[in-house]
């Protein structure tokens, strides 16, 4: 609900980019061209705000997660339906 962040959302769809919102994500996920997956996971050794991140070149499993990334997307809520939900007023999606 930072205004920061509502602006940056915004400025992100005014330049035609689509976003979901879900309320949790196991982990944070980059697929590039069906071919290559990147994984950012808590790195439970390391310390508590760092992550590892994997990078893994393997077509099958990249094809096999965006699966599951259009499985989350589909019931993922638009930036309207978003700030309806969190009472957050439609002028302050303006930047």
């Amino acid at each position: 609900q930072d205004e920061t962040q509502l602006g940056g959302v915004q400025a992100f769809l005014d330049a035609g980019e689509e976003a979901r919102f879900v309320e949790e994500l196991p982990m944070k996920l980059g697929i590039i061209d069906e071919r290559t997956v990147l994984i950012a996971m808590p790195d439970p050794i390391a310390g508590r705000d760092d992550i590892t991140t994997l990078v893994i070149e393997h077509p099958h499993l990249a094809r096999t997660l965006k699966l599951g990334f259009e499985s989350v997307w589909a019931t993922g809520m638009t930036f309207e339906q978003a700030c309806k939900h969190l009472d957050i007023p439609v002028s302050s999606q303006a930047g």
